[in-house]
């Protein structure tokens, strides 16, 4: 997936402190998972993110999933869960 943190004013816009959206997805998990372009993660395994390093990161800490929260540009808040 491609990632880029956000900028104060979208974090503001969509009433959160901050997160990092997907602005491309390629094949894989995430898709299979049910993420889509422009959703912004605020937290994986109930750590905040604020940028790219730091989703990838935690992905490589994890063992066995991983718990996606964040918000879709409706403001619509959702989680999913992935297993590596």
């Amino acid at each position: 997936a491609g990632l880029r943190a956000i900028g104060p004013d979208k974090a503001r816009q969509m009433l959160i402190d901050g997160g990092v959206e997907i602005v491309s997805l390629a094949r894989g998990k995430m898709k299979s998972a049910g993420l889509s372009k422009g959703f912004v993660i605020t937290h994986i395994n109930n750590e905040p993110v604020s940028n790219p390093q730091e989703v990838v990161a935690l992905v490589k800490q994890a063992r066995r999933s991983i718990l996606i929260e964040g918000m879709h540009a409706n403001g619509a808040v959702a989680y999913y869960g992935i297993g590596l």
